[in-house]
């Protein structure tokens, strides 16, 4: 029988695995949408890989922390590619690319052709 001493550390540890796995569902959605476009496919990999060796180790299928951190995760990341945070970023409808510049046509395209 294990002493009262011991006794919160099973609480304790179970605690901070559900924490864990909150925040690996939370930001497995994040690491493929952040991944470049040509190795997002590889991110998506290694996140169910992740969760592979999770549930081999534990089962995270009926965890219910598991399953609402994906939801939360999948959602920020929904509400942010749609433009959610426009107060900043892209917003704003000012036609500008990256590095603030505005876009110019090319030179080539003001010469007109004669015949």
């Amino acid at each position: 029988m294990p002493s009262p001493r011991h006794a919160g550390r099973g609480s304790v540890r179970l605690v901070l695995r559900a924490i864990l796995l909150f925040l690996i569902a939370f930001a497995g959605p994040w690491v493929v949408q952040l991944a470049p476009p040509r190795q997002r496919l590889m991110a998506l990999v290694g996140f169910v890989g992740v969760l592979l060796l999770w549930l081999v180790f534990s089962s995270w299928v009926d965890k219910w922390y598991f399953w609402l951190g994906l939801l939360l995760g999948i959602g920020s990341v929904v509400f942010v590619a749609r433009g959610g945070g426009q107060g900043r970023g892209r917003g704003g409808g000012q036609g500008r690319g990256r590095g603030g510049r505005s876009r110019r046509p090319p030179a080539h395209a003001d010469l007109t052709e004669e015949l």
